[in-house]
């Protein structure tokens, strides 16, 4: 889809630096049709000759009316195997908009409960304005759900929170069901460029559920970009749940989430995140004999670690430099020194610049020592295999001599 390749991530700190309100008014412009929103007589009644049962729930929402909103909640609540209806052109998609410019306006006067609600029911909404034929008025339901998410994201209570993050989640691939302008890509555009910091700030969340939703959230978005930052919490140092949703998440994308980083989740403690490790490595077409060796680097206790080299140094289903640099980064100064040895054997730029490293600056006196020992025979080695150079101008053999 076009709108697939126009969006992209976008500067939008300015924007996202204002407060919720202050977010909404400030794009409110952008996510609008410019139709004036319907006008009401003296008493408060629409100009309209009848007022439709959904635009009097819409009302009774405005002003927080908690019944009201479970109500709608339940009449929109998806029904099993049947396919969602297309809205209407007219009253009905009116009175939707109304419905959400009233869960925004009520927003605040729900229980968090009630607030995670408004926000599902917003999403529920824009779902509908997604099946063809979509009407034009699908435009004015951005506004009212970009305030209600950026809203939620901020919110104090965990499941509100979460709620807005789910939303998010579905709305990374959302698209009207109708053809769109060219202004109209832009606007979408940027509607979903602005959910993007907010909810990568979510991963820092004190609470392990908040950060768990950010980092599924954030994995649903197809640019690597956006999604990117999620996938570093596979490493999440206070929570195993975190740390599944991570690799759950990633187990498809390998250019966001390595072999390698899969590998250090084989001695997860958590229940269920080593298993899951090790079926995802499976499935990235690793061997049961190379998860093994992956399990033992990976292990504890130094002395494993150092055991495994001479097991992976001669291999050749797997390339033994990579695996190798590897543990000659390794916290033990044993392991370091015995895959500086195992190093020594190969021949690659990779390899000499790593033990040069080593040598002038490993942490281990010993290792340093063991290192530059290492060079200086790999050069005297080097040099030794050096072609004869031809004469020089000054040497005897080409000194002039008389018959």
């Amino acid at each position: 889809m076009m709108i697939q390749r126009r969006w992209k991530a976008i500067a939008i700190a300015g924007t996202l630096g204002a407060s919720a309100v202050g977010v909404g008014l400030a794009l409110s412009g952008r996510f609008s049709t410019g139709r004036p929103e319907a006008r009401a007589t003296a008493d408060g009644s629409p100009t309209s000759a009848s007022k439709s049962a959904l635009a009097t729930l819409a009302g009774r929402i405005e002003t927080g009316d908690t019944a009201a909103l479970m109500e709608f909640c339940q009449s929109i609540a998806p029904r099993n195997g049947q396919p969602t209806d297309a809205v209407a052109a007219g009253p009905e998609a009116d009175d939707l908009i109304k419905v959400l410019q009233g869960i925004r306006a009520g927003f605040k006067s729900f229980a968090p409960a009630g607030r995670a609600s408004a926000i599902a029911a917003s999403g529920r909404i824009l779902n509908r304005f997604s099946v063809e034929p979509a009407p034009d008025r699908w435009l004015d339901a951005l506004r009212p759900t970009h305030d209600l998410i950026i809203a939620g994201l901020a919110d104090s209570h965990v499941d509100v929170r979460c709620s807005a993050l789910t939303e998010v989640q579905v709305h990374w691939n959302w698209l009207p069901g109708r053809a769109m302008t060219p202004n109209e890509e832009s606007i979408l555009s940027e509607w979903k460029d602005a959910f993007i910091h907010p909810s990568t700030r979510c991963l820092g969340d004190r609470e392990p559920r908040s950060r768990a939703a950010a980092v599924v959230c954030l994995g649903a978005a197809a640019i690597d970009s956006i999604a990117a930052p999620a996938a570093a919490y596979v490493e999440d140092p206070e929570n195993g749940g975190v740390r599944y949703k991570a690799l759950m998440t990633f187990a498809n994308r390998p250019s966001l989430l390595s072999e390698d980083a899969v590998l250090k989740r084989l001695h997860d403690k958590e229940t269920g995140v080593a298993d899951l490790a090790e079926l995802i490595l499976k499935g990235r077409g690793l061997t049961k004999d190379q998860i093994y060796l992956g399990r033992q680097m990976d292990d504890p206790h130094p002395e494993v670690r150092a055991a495994v080299i001479p097991l992976i140094r001669d291999r050749t289903d797997i390339d033994p430099v990579v695996w190798l640099l590897q543990l000659s980064r390794d916290g033990d100064e044993t392991v370091r020194g015995k895959a500086a040895e195992a190093l020594a054997d190969r021949e690659s730029p990779e390899v000499d610049r790593r033990l040069n490293e080593m040598a002038n600056s490993d942490v281990s006196p010993a290792v340093r020592a063991s290192a530059a020992k290492l060079v200086a025979k790999l050069v005297k080695a080097a040099a030794a295999n050096l072609p004869n150079l031809p004469p020089t101008a000054t040497s005897s053999s080409l000194s002039i001599r008389a018959n």
